[in-house]
């Protein structure tokens, strides 16, 4: 929504964006979740102006497809330090070797396990029986 200039309580144009990132996983051994965008599609898809404009859709997207790449460097410096997963370390220290992959939008995390230096509890040490 674009606000009327000489009077910001008034709409002037409403916009209707859509967007598609094409983004890279990987994940590191702290858990630790990095995602890098390759590339931005954006377009407008409708414009209702309340006034008076020269604007259309074919301009507006000949200008938002200039700023895509400086989007894409903008979301790559906000993901740079990656995302600190909440995994426990109860389990963290029982597998190794992190993988992420991806399949029908979702995001899929998964690990070898680590039975070297994971402490084991029997059936009656985790009920709490002796």
């Amino acid at each position: 929504m674009i606000m009327n200039p000489f009077n910001d309580q008034v709409e002037a144009m409403v916009l209707q964006c859509q967007f598609t990132a094409y983004l890279d996983f990987r994940i590191g051994a702290d858990f630790r979740l990095f995602i890098e965008a390759d590339n931005i599609d954006a377009k407008f898809v409708d414009i209702k102006p309340y006034f008076k404009s020269s604007v259309n859709i074919d301009k507006l997207n000949r200008r938002v497809h200039l700023i895509s790449s400086m989007a894409v460097g903008y979301l790559n410096a906000m993901l740079d330090e990656g995302l600190v997963l909440p995994v426990s370390q109860t389990y963290t220290k029982c597998i190794k070797d992190p993988r992420v992959r991806t399949y029908d939008q979702f995001v899929y995390i998964d690990a070898q396990p680590d039975f070297e230096n994971c402490e084991f509890k029997t059936d009656h040490e985790f009920q709490g029986i002796r």
